[in-house]
């Protein structure tokens, strides 16, 4: 899940950069206090139905897998998460936009 979170987090950021100039966390709090996530209605439907057909796993809970790969890579605990959960399962690859994960090799960053 905590895959969807990033994804939804990520793509309502860059949607609200896109229409709106907004760049910061902060001001995309505002904006969707405000005015709600009308914004982003078509990418967060298309983005449940992606993940509607995808086998979820359970993050993982080792906090200290968790912690030495956040260390090791300088990762944000988000993803340093995210590398752990790919671990824990036994995930060969990782589809992402995202260039921290470009220095593991276990998953393999697959750029899309």
């Amino acid at each position: 899940m905590s895959v969807y979170v990033e994804a939804f987090f990520v793509g309502i950021r860059l949607i609200a950069e896109d229409q709106f100039g907004i760049t910061s966390t902060t001001r995309l709090k505002e904006h969707i206090r405000s005015e709600g996530y009308g914004f982003a209605d078509e990418y967060i439907r298309h983005l449940n139905e992606f993940f509607s057909g995808l086998v979820i796993v359970k993050d993982s809970s080792n906090l200290q897998r968790i912690e030495e790969i956040a260390r090791m890579y300088v990762l944000l605990p988000n993803d340093a998460l995210i590398v752990a959960t790919c671990r824990d399962h036994a995930i060969s690859g990782l589809a992402t936009f995202d260039r921290d994960f470009s220095k593991i090799k276990d998953p393999v960053r697959v750029k899309i």
